[in-house]
């Protein structure tokens, strides 16, 4: 490496983001991810009269790339309110949530998006 070059240290940047205080930040946010996506998701009978309301946070993991929160969503429809259906339109509210507070998601079930 020459003088005034700059060389991106991984392992640093990991190190950084799963500090105790990167966690808590992310947990906080992750929280109102949690909040926002219950406050706005749809509610009545096609889209579960409660079935929002089930949406947590869930645990945090510690990686390679930094901490990971999950946040859980126990229900049985989770995916015709996230996807839609025939009968109803995709509402996304996890996701929506997520990118209105400079999060993204990277869902298990099915990848990342």
């Amino acid at each position: 490496m020459r003088p005034g070059e700059f060389e991106l240290d991984m392992a640093g940047i990991a190190r950084v983001l799963n500090d105790t205080q990167a966690v808590d930040a992310l947990e906080r946010r992750t929280a109102r991810v949690v909040a926002e996506a219950r406050a706005t998701g749809p509610r009545g009978e096609h889209a579960g009269v409660h079935e929002i309301d089930t949406i947590a946070v869930g645990e945090t993991h510690h990686t390679d790339d930094g901490a990971v929160v999950d946040i859980d969503w126990p229900s049985h429809v989770w995916h015709i309110i996230t996807f839609g259906s025939i009968h109803n339109p995709p509402y996304h509210p996890i996701e929506r949530s997520a990118q209105n507070n400079g999060l993204k998601v990277i869902d298990a079930r099915g990848g990342g998006r």
